[in-house]
């Protein structure tokens, strides 16, 4: 079932919300509409969307949190999706769920729903914009806010994020019309507080992609040792006046292809 909602607020009248849902054949390349059981989430936009696998469920869950509907409705509920009974389910977790927000961003980390930012709007020129961090874990059904030590960002929405190891990268956002943000940052864990911790960083980078050098991409913490998770190590070997390459990912040789965008080659 398809609901079709127009807002009559006149800052978003010419606005249509839907709670539509569609799958892409990734062998037919024909898009169709999902017709789902339980209870579908309303009409939306801006709600955040991650999937998350397990041993026994490879085709994984699919968490939807928040969004905005119809006259800035700013929505705090919360669904999976699940691929195997193309089924709703309302989520009632345990402890400190975000505040209803859209525009706000999700990312599986290590296993867990990892959430940051996002805004919450009575109108177009009443927003509060955020920067908070929650953990939503599946096994205990429960949210948690984190307090991230470190520079934090500047609160925003519509900020692009990527899990990869134990790092999370967010990069850009904005917090109205006169705040663009270009920034990556990183959310990482903080090897020299015990615990759970994680940290705010700009991610460590070392090296110079040019001639005739070696460099390393690496993910290291706070004592520069290579994690135990998402701690590969990757180099790279350029020789002038040719095309021939060397690379390695933790020692064991691997393909690779160098251009030269300088000179065309």
């Amino acid at each position: 079932t398809t609901t079709t909602t127009t807002a009559s607020n006149n800052s978003l009248a010419s606005c249509t919300f839907t709670n539509a849902m569609y799958s892409f054949g990734e062998e037919s390349y024909i898009w169709g509409e999902v017709s789902a059981s339980g209870p579908v989430p309303s009409a939306r936009a801006s709600h955040s969307w991650t999937t998350i696998q397990s041993a026994t469920n490879s085709a994984g869950m699919h968490y939807l949190f928040g969004g905005i509907g119809p006259n800035f409705q700013n929505l705090d509920d919360f669904y999976v999706f699940n691929d195997a009974s193309v089924s709703w389910t309302v989520l009632s977790a345990l402890g400190s769920k975000p505040s209803a927000r859209f525009g706000h961003v999700t990312t599986n980390h290590k296993g867990n729903l990892l959430l940051f930012g996002g805004s919450t709007c009575l109108s177009v020129s009443d927003c509060t914009f955020h920067n908070d961090v929650f953990s939503y874990s599946p096994s205990a059904n429960a949210w948690t806010v984190f307090q991230v030590s470190g520079d934090a960002p500047a609160p925003r929405a519509s900020v692009a994020a990527l899990s990869f190891g134990e790092v999370t990268y967010f990069h850009g956002g904005f917090a109205g019309e006169s705040k663009v943000f270009g920034e990556l940052v990183t959310i990482q864990p903080d090897a020299s507080v015990a615990g759970n911790t994680l940290v705010f960083g700009a991610g460590v980078r070392e090296g110079v992609a040019g001639r005739n050098v070696r460099f390393f991409v690496q993910t290291r913490d706070s004592f520069k040792a290579n994690r135990t998770i998402g701690g590969d190590e990757v180099s790279v070997s350029v020789f002038p006046n040719s095309r021939l390459s060397a690379a390695k990912l933790d020692g064991v040789p691997v393909n690779v292809t160098v251009e030269d965008a300088e000179n065309g080659v």
